[in-house]
């Protein structure tokens, strides 16, 4: 049985490894390993078709899109509640001046969203918790974006 292949996460053997030239052949003097037999070298890699290459790449261990979807709209709302969260007064005295819809709009008529982090002065070197200005600005954001549009 031929070692699991340190790059794949789901520890996937390697079957043939080929260094390919720029034009996807194989390379002068490359070695393949072991398990690559002299014809497997001297035809066309499935590498070179990078859209198939996916395809050799199954693992059980990879969530559905379904998972990743909603992972992901786990991960929204949490940092919505961050943003929810934040002091009025925080809000008032500083990151209402930190992100903010402008004015003006795009040549297609778009609204611009202003996302400018510094200090509470103005200072451009200070510390800021950019998951709470994110949250703040996904906040702001929301409305506009997920619920009007």
């Amino acid at each position: 049985k031929p070692p699991p292949h340190p790059h794949l996460r789901c520890n996937l053997p390697a079957r043939a490894m080929v260094t390919l030239a720029d034009d996807g052949t194989p390379a002068e003097g490359a070695k393949s390993s072991s398990q690559a037999s002299a014809a497997s070298v001297a035809s066309p890699s499935p590498l070179r078709r990078i859209g198939n290459f996916l395809n050799f790449l199954t693992c059980k261990h990879r969530r559905s899109k379904e998972e990743l979807n909603q992972q992901t709209l786990i991960k929204y709302d949490k940092l919505l509640a961050i943003g929810r969260r934040v002091p009025e007064k925080k809000q008032q005295d500083w990151y209402n001046r930190l992100a903010w819809w402008s004015d003006v709009k795009t040549k297609s008529g778009a609204r611009v969203f202003v996302l400018a982090p510094r200090g509470p002065h103005g200072e451009t070197e200070f510390a800021i918790d950019m998951r709470e200005l994110l949250g703040f600005a996904l906040a702001k954001m929301h409305p506009v974006v997920a619920e009007q549009d």
